[in-house]
């Protein structure tokens, strides 16, 4: 070898004996020692060789590699190629070469940093085109399985010492894509792989660069583990969760980090619902109201909504419910946006439960809507500067009739009408200012729930007289709420006299009308606006 020149032909040799003996120890060790025979220097200029080859060798139409590996097919070829990236730790990992190359590190500055450059060229080039053939699915199963999964332990032992960021980036994506395609084969050596990528190396890393392919790996590894997963969760739900929110505490979330953290969160749903419940779960939901509230652009509005749907249609109804109630506070600290699609959520409950399925959780539903009714009381009692404004708060609104109609049409009468009491009774029955917020946002809902359902529900009507009533008996000409509450009472009073077919009713509001107009001091009187006069003149 020293006669035809190790630098130009020492590579060509060790690529013949791996060739020839791919599986054989000693042959491999022989090769390792004759590579130590010779300086630092020549030995990475061999290693870079090495590697140009196995490029070379996975190039559609390989020169070099063709002279060196002959006789054999194109998937012969990518099975090589594993098998040289096999050596290639070998070599590259020696602790001699590591020793040597320390040596020079530490005594020439600027010979070390050619070997510097030389070591991270060669294992990256080496590591970009088995990705890139990987990305392309260039291995056949049958040919590529087991030496691209045998390969997974030499990759994880890339990732965790190698202390160049852009090779343990690549090693760690070719995990991913290799436990995509053939992961299912051995899952014993994807839960290895797991160990690695759950670790301080990639997810626990510094670099978003690591934390976002680390998640997205996440994400393949919970589809082909299912409830092998698991065992897993506990380490990485929690740490994914914080990584996320703390990102978009401090202003610096991006859409790549948004985009691979709900990949992961919506593969957990999809394959190991049941492994997200209490503290993991309310914090899956007050990360989504940070990430409504950051405005961080459609597509990761789009990521999240498809998150907090599985939410709606895989976590036990119960326990979802017990979440956004414990969270319905934190959704509205972080806006209307958070709290809309917090009401999503329960609208989307709603809609995957049969009609009985949500008779049964009738309370847990009302319970959430009782929170909602009471947006406007809290905003608006006390208002500062970081109140919602009044459109907001409409907004809001509509989104909870919305889920309450949605949850009527699911259940009967039997189980809606002491439910509609409660309503009206708990807005009725808080101090005075409360009230009238209270009861302004109910009957905001009763308009729509008369407007709505019509003369089905006009036997209603007899719950909320004397309440009317005494509403419009007490308006206080002098305050806006005041005035708003009179509106909305009168709206509703209208839709009970359009609909009510036969009257029932219709005496009865009348009568309670003018009693309760009549009473006020004419000085105080409100005037009726001409679109409430005509079902009193009917």
């Amino acid at each position: 070898m020293d006669m035809i020149g190790a630098d130009e032909f020492l590579f060509a040799l060790l690529i013949l004996l791996q060739d020839k003996f791919p599986n054989n120890k000693r042959v491999l060790q022989f090769s390792v020692d004759l590579l130590n025979c010779y300086e630092a220097q020549t030995q990475l200029q061999t290693v870079e060789l090495y590697v140009a080859t196995i490029v070379d060798l996975l190039n559609a139409k390989p020169t070099i590699s063709a002279h060196l590996i002959t006789g054999k097919s194109g998937n012969n070829n990518q099975e090589t190629a594993v098998n040289l990236l096999s050596q290639l730790t070998a070599l590259y990992g020696d602790s001699r070469l590591i020793s040597k190359s320390s040596q020079v590190f530490a005594q020439k500055q600027h010979q070390a940093q050619s070997l510097r450059s030389t070591l991270s060229r060669t294992s990256l080039d080496a590591l970009r085109s088995f990705e890139l053939r990987l990305s392309k699915r260039g291995f056949e199963p049958l040919a590529g399985q087991d030496a691209c999964l045998g390969f997974l332990l030499q990759l994880t032992s890339m990732v965790q010492n190698s202390t160049d960021e852009p090779t343990r980036r690549v090693a760690l994506s070719c995990i991913d894509t290799i436990v995509e395609t053939f992961g299912k084969k051995d899952v014993d050596a994807v839960i290895g792989a797991t160990k690695t990528v759950i670790g301080t190396h990639c997810l626990g890393s510094a670099s978003e660069e690591m934390q976002i392919t680390s998640l997205l790996s996440l994400a393949t590894i919970v589809e082909v583990l299912g409830d092998e997963f698991v065992a897993f969760v506990p380490q990485t739900l929690p740490k994914s969760l914080d990584l996320l929110n703390s990102k978009l505490d401090d202003g610096a979330c991006s859409e790549r980090l948004h985009h691979a953290g709900y990949s992961f969160f919506s593969a957990l749903l999809i394959y190991t619902p049941w492994a997200i419940i209490g503290s993991d779960l309310d914090l899956l939901l007050r990360v989504s109201h940070g990430s409504a509230n950051a405005d961080l652009g459609d597509s990761c509005s789009e990521e999240r909504r498809a998150s907090l749907n599985l939410i709606a249609k895989q976590i036990e109804t119960k326990d979802c419910c017990a979440a956004l109630g414990r969270t319905w506070a934190n959704a509205m600290t972080e806006g209307p946006e958070a709290l809309k699609e917090h009401l999503r959520i329960v609208e989307a409950q709603i809609g995957a439960l049969s009609k009985s399925a949500v008779g049964r959780h009738s309370e847990d539903f009302a319970t959430l809507l009782t929170k909602a009714f009471d947006l406007r009381r809290i905003q608006f009692s006390d208002r500062t500067e970081d109140s919602f404004e009044d459109g907001e708060v409409e907004e809001v609104e509509e989104a909870t009739n919305t889920v309450t109609v949605a949850m009527i049409y699911k259940i009967n009468d039997a189980i809606f009408r002491p439910i509609f009491a409660h309503f009206v009774e708990w807005a009725a029955s808080s101090s005075a200012t409360a009230a009238v917020h209270r009861q302004t946002t109910i009957y905001g809902f009763l308009t729509r729930f008369f407007d709505g359902l019509k003369s089905i529900v006009t036997s209603y009507a007899g719950l909320i007289l004397e309440n009317a009533a005494e509403i419009l008996g007490r308006v206080d000409v002098s305050d806006a709420a005041s005035k708003l509450l009179w509106t909305r009472v009168l709206g509703t009073l209208q839709k009970c006299f359009a609909y009510d077919q036969d009257g029932n009713h219709h005496s009865k509001l009348l009568a309670f009308f003018v009693k309760a107009y009549n009473n006020q001091d004419s000085g105080k009187r409100l005037p009726i606006s001409p679109p409430l006069l005509p079902p009193f003149s009917t």
